[in-house]
């Protein structure tokens, strides 16, 4: 959303929710330096997790490509998503209460592009739902041997990661997030993507497997899942069929069997492109907590403050109108040497916190977890980082990290957007209930 700040469509942020039956149409220009798998998606409220978002894919123009291909090209838009047998408001309501003890509802269900299978014998009394058994289950994605297929994978989800593996076919990385290339090798299986992260990956068959027969597996990351839930099955089998040419195109002899998505490296190395010191550092430490004045609700802290939208948007506020809830830090911008900024983002929880920025993509510097303490880290007091030197070599590019549990993240990016820009858990129950902020770019 560069120089499109208005256009940006977090509530309490840029503008007020849109009302019941009246619309708004966004307008914003796409560089053409700017492409790759990208989404909208309701920023109000958690309608996110009932369905409101679709895929929003840029390509890059063909007069600009390096080397325009006329090879056939096949794409496929997956969105991923966990999945609950009650509203999203519901699911909110059993969070942000006491007896939730910060206990995060456990999905349902697993949908693909809003479809999805689900064993009738698993519904349970507490939450009972229609359902007809149907044997034909989901349909079957269909590819061509003899073209390329690339899938762009999106995790539209509001709480859980999912990895992907294919029988019968090999997947290789290509970019993250917003069109970030990456070094990579087919593989058999890939994860843990978070939600707010995007993968896309080229799909080719195994050498000698050419029967045709074949499936997509997601499964869900159930780590951080704190009670059982029968209902759900954490994995889920999408049918595939191979068709037209006899032989594999391309077959891969022997994929690596993981990939990672979380330590990949760009392609190319970019030290040219970042100073080896920034211009400002901000340190942040974001945190689930229980609070007696609070009631013991849970909510989502960064630096002592819990995030709640403010209405009239910030936006058209004077600072001295904000209310305590709006933690907002100020970066100058100086349109002819904007500053580069440094993030340091301790998450002190027990469980990771996938986060994204607005405005913005950043270089991930480093990424940390501890297994013995906090893990935090201070760039104004420690000597040294706990998980070592900065990668200033060939840190990946993305507008969404997974900030390890009791660890930190450092992101690198340039302040050359004005506006105000929100940064937030894309946990939806974490973000619903406070663990969001934002910086000025002004």
């Amino acid at each position: 959303m560069r120089g499109a700040n208005g256009q940006d469509g977090a509530v309490g942020i840029t503008q007020d929710a849109i009302p019941g039956g009246q619309m708004l149409t966004y307008e914003f220009t796409v560089s053409n330096e700017q492409s790759g798998t990208f989404w909208w998606h309701a920023h109000s409220a958690v309608q996110r997790a009932d369905g409101l978002f679709g895929g929003l894919i840029v390509h890059e123009p063909a007069d600009l490509a390096r080397k325009a291909s006329t090879e056939p090209i096949n794409e496929y838009l997956l969105l991923l998503q966990d999945y609950w047998h009650r509203s999203a408001v519901e699911a909110l309501e059993f969070y942000m209460h006491l007896g939730s003890f910060g206990n995060e509802p456990v999905p349902d269900a697993i949908l693909v592009n809003g479809l999805g299978t689900f064993d009738c014998s698993n519904i349970v009394p507490a939450r009972p739902v229609d359902c007809v058994t149907r044997p034909s289950g989901v349909p079957a994605l269909r590819l061509d041997r003899s073209k390329k297929t690339i899938f762009r994978i999106i995790n539209v989800g509001a709480y859980a990661g999912v990895s992907l593996s294919m029988a019968g076919s090999a997947m290789q990385v290509l970019a993250l997030d917003g069109g970030n290339r990456v070094i990579t090798k087919a593989a058999r299986a890939a994860g843990v993507l978070y939600p707010g992260e995007r993968v896309s990956m080229l799909i080719e068959p195994f050498s000698g497997e050419g029967s045709g027969e074949a499936f997509l597996q997601l499964e869900l990351d159930t780590t951080n899942f704190k009670y059982p839930n029968p209902t759900l099955n954490p994995l889920q089998r999408i049918p595939v069929r191979w068709h037209g040419m006899t032989q594999p195109r391309n077959a891969v002899e022997q994929p690596q069997a993981y990939v990672n998505i979380q330590e990949l490296k760009a392609l190319h190395e970019v030290s040219n492109l970042m100073p080896a010191k920034a211009d400002m550092t901000f340190v942040l430490y974001a945190m689930t907590q229980k609070l007696a004045h609070l009631k013991n609700v849970p909510h989502g802290f960064i630096n002592n403050t819990y995030w709640q939208p403010q209405s009239p948007p910030l936006t058209s506020l004077d600072r001295t109108q904000y209310d305590k809830q709006q933690f907002v830090v100020n970066i100058p911008f100086i349109p002819d040497a904007p500053l580069w900024v440094d993030i340091v983002l301790n998450n002190l929880d027990e469980e990771g916190h996938p986060f994204h920025f607005h405005g913005h993509d950043f270089w991930v510097l480093a990424t940390h977890s501890s297994s013995y303490n906090w893990g935090s880290f201070n760039a104004f007091g420690d000597a040294e980082p706990p998980g070592g030197p900065y990668n200033l070599v060939d840190p990946v590019k993305k507008d969404t990290v997974l900030v390890p549990r009791r660890g930190y993240a450092v992101l690198r990016l340039r302040a050359d957007n004005p506006g105000i820009w929100l940064l937030h858990c894309h946990v939806l129950w974490h973000m619903a209930s406070g663990m969001a902020m934002a910086f000025e770019v002004s």
